[in-house]
């Protein structure tokens, strides 16, 4: 790997965590005005099933062996990530991960003997060197995504639930798989998202320091079946929409709504000033129409660029 004078690549260590936190920071302030990253993000990634902390990521440091960018590849190739700080940009930093990306996703596919995989990046509208980066690589666009927000310093309409169905807390024996099969089936919908297996995906939900079961909220109908769930955290002060997913028998009778206002109404009740979360802006269920309609408005747009590695 080429890089400057003074820059040197090298796998992470576990205890650099708060600074690789520090240096992801730095990038989603640049981007975004504010922090979308924390510990318990990295934390997870480091942490699920087949991940190695000495192979599947890389760091470069500068002179004071201080982080500058971060890449890791996952899940068997198909998920990656090329963060540098922004006043190190413009230095060939990016073009140097991505190309380890690319070659260690590969090889993560071969290894998990699955064929040829899509390798899956983000890139934020607020910088299109990335989007330049992505298609000299070979990368092409395929999906938008949207943050989307509300305040919530105003009241929040009570939710109109449907008949038949009734809610209560997140806690039983069996709803973790119970949650995480209703999400794999109605999210399985939507072009292009990447399933994953229980322990993987629990790592990413359940196993964050930042879970609280009193965000989690359940619909049960009158079988006692799960008809629907909102799964929600509590990041910096302000509510984030993790999960709001579906039954289909139960699409298009206003549960999504309901559990959405039910949700908002209760960050609402906690303090929260705000509430966020992420929608593939050509979902095909309608989410993105769900959510305008409780009041929420993109704030910020993510390009997901795809390539064949394998």
């Amino acid at each position: 790997m080429q890089l400057p004078e003074a820059l040197r690549a090298r796998a992470p260590k576990p205890g650099e965590l708060p600074a690789i936190l520090a240096l992801v920071v730095r990038s989603d302030i640049d981007l975004l005005g504010e922090p979308d990253t924390d510990a318990d993000d990295i934390r997870a990634q480091w942490a699920a099933p087949g991940f190695d902390l000495a192979r599947d990521a890389l760091l470069i440091t500068g002179e004071d062996d201080a982080p500058v960018a971060y890449a890791f590849a996952s899940s068997g190739g198909t998920i990656g990530d090329v963060v540098v700080d922004p006043g190190a940009r413009g230095r060939g930093l990016g073009t140097a991960l991505l190309s380890w990306v690319v070659a260690r996703a590969g090889e993560q596919a071969r290894t998990a003997g699955k064929g040829p995989v899509q390798l899956k990046l983000e890139a934020s509208e607020r910088l299109p060197a990335a989007a330049h980066l992505l298609a000299r690589a070979g990368f092409t666009p395929t999906r938008v995504t949207l943050l989307m927000e509300t305040r919530l310093d105003t009241p929040v309409p009570a939710p109109v639930w449907p008949d038949g169905v009734r809610t209560r807390e997140f806690g039983r024996d069996g709803d973790d798989r119970a949650v995480y099969q209703l999400v794999q089936d109605a999210f399985a919908d939507v072009e292009g998202w990447t399933p994953r297996g229980f322990d993987e995906w629990s790592v990413f939900t359940f196993g964050r320091e930042t879970f609280d079961p009193e965000l989690m909220f359940l619909a049960i109908d009158d079988a006692g079946t799960l008809a629907g769930a909102a799964m929600c955290f509590k990041f910096e002060g302000e509510g984030f929409v993790q999960y709001l997913a579906v039954a289909r028998p139960w699409r298009r009778r206003g549960l999504g709504e309901a559990l959405l206002r039910h949700a908002l109404g209760t960050m609402a009740a906690r303090g929260m000033p705000r509430a966020t979360l992420y929608v593939d802006a050509d979902n095909t269920t309608g989410a993105t129409r769900l959510y305008e309609r409780a009041g929420m408005t993109p704030a910020h747009r993510w390009d997901r660029w795809e390539r064949q590695v394998g």
